[in-house]
């Protein structure tokens, strides 16, 4: 898909506005601000998006709804039980969500251009739309969830879907490389920021803080033991009894318990992503203190790059993702060598002249790395990449998904 292979809405309004992104997202559009939300408002200035959430148990029967006048909201269909694990039942259910595609496609008078999939049991869709591209956004390893028996299952269908895409993205090195291990190019397009909304002015502190009479850090995302160094961080709010630390997102159990034995931490619970900057403004400190060496490897932060936006320090475990902006935030490898560099961004606050040299460091590297940056690399892929838009249109034998 590209400005002159696949005519975009923006450049002409006639024939090309018949093609659309049909996005099928591993995450609903109100859970939290992802990647796909991102990207999806973004490229719905080049041509009409369809964000369609994935089955869900229990999920009602509402309407597709509109977040601008070219991108719209397939709610979720209701799943069945298996369908994470049986690829009958789950091809059933993306039979499903197939009709609804077409039907929510056919109401605006569109076809359907591009397959875009980061959930791989979405691989089910290929053979329902046999002229579309189909792009693989790999952003998490799927198959890592869950119980070790399912896991076979959840690699045949990753390896099906890399198989039938006709572009592989992959949000860091790390996916990068096991994706293309087979010899499949694969292209590295990370996380980005919304610099805008991330670099704002700060607004009233928010009421459920802590007290403002100690330095502050914070650390804003899913609070889960999966991703967080628990034992770490219990040994660092230890080391600093003179700091509070403060979490914004939604935990699980194990990652409450540690938070709540702490007397200087505080567990705040989700916040609605328009509200962020206000939290993130007041951290003196902000933290990604997430496991290495582990199966979070491969994982490029969102965060850090609003952090940065924000002009903020950072303080990140030795994440291989982040090694390559060594010169804009602090690597700490031991729960020790992790309060040091908090504590040497906190002295570096305390000289206003540096201060404001740092801030201004971070803010450069955000505005490299925003999602309309991100975008613009998409289209350029797609460019070079993808066949033409009559190809994209025509007729196409792809073997059937049997998933």
């Amino acid at each position: 898909m590209s400005r002159q292979r696949i005519q975009l809405a923006s450049d002409h309004p006639g024939e090309g506005s018949r093609a659309a992104l049909v996005m099928c997202a591993s995450i609903p559009w109100g859970f939290h601000r992802n990647r796909q939300q991102e990207l999806a408002e973004r490229l719905s200035a080049f041509l009409s998006v369809l964000y369609v959430e994935p089955p869900q148990r229990g999920a009602d029967s509402r309407g597709v709804w509109s977040v601008n006048d070219r991108c719209y909201v397939l709610p979720s269909l209701p799943a069945l039980p298996g369908d994470r694990v049986s690829g009958r039942i789950n091809r059933s259910v993306q039979h499903r969500v197939a009709t609804s595609i077409r039907a929510a496609l056919a109401a605006r008078g569109q076809e359907c251009a591009v397959l875009w999939i980061d959930r791989i049991h979405s691989v089910a869709l290929v053979e329902a739309f046999p002229g579309a591209q189909v792009v693989y956004d790999c952003v998490d390893e799927e198959w890592s969830f869950g119980r070790l028996c399912r896991r076979s299952h959840l690699q045949r269908l990753e390896t099906m879907l890399v198989d039938r895409a006709d572009l592989v993205l992959a949000s860091s090195r790390g996916l990068q490389r096991r994706l293309s291990a087979g010899g499949r190019r694969v292209d590295f397009v990370p996380n980005g920021c919304d610099f805008a909304h991330f670099s704002r002015a700060a607004g009233p502190r928010p009421l459920d803080l802590p007290p403002a009479d100690r330095p502050l850090l914070g650390f804003v995302g899913s609070v889960t033991r999966r991703a967080l160094d628990l034992s770490l961080l219990a040994r660092v709010f230890s080391l600093l009894p003179e700091c509070r630390f403060a979490f914004v997102g939604s935990a699980d159990a194990a990652s409450a318990e540690v938070i709540a034995r702490a007397a200087n931490a505080t567990l705040l619970g989700p916040k609605p992503y328009a509200g962020l900057p206000d939290y993130v403004t007041q951290f003196d400190v902000c933290l990604i203190p997430y496991l290495v060496g582990g199966r979070i490897d491969y994982v490029y932060p969102k965060k850090f790059h609003e952090y940065l936006a924000a002009g903020k320090p950072v303080v990140a475990t030795d994440m291989p993702e982040l090694r390559a902006f060594a010169g804009v935030i602090e690597i700490g490898r031991t729960p020790e060598e992790f309060v040091g560099k908090i504590e040497e961004c906190l002295r570096a606050q305390a000289d206003p002249a540096r201060a404001i040299r740092l801030r201004e460091e971070r803010q450069t590297v955000a505005r490299e790395n925003t999602w309309e940056k991100r975008v613009e690399q998409i289209l350029a892929l797609w460019d070079s990449e993808l066949p033409s838009r009559a190809a994209a249109f025509a007729p196409q034998r792809r073997a059937t998904v049997h998933a």
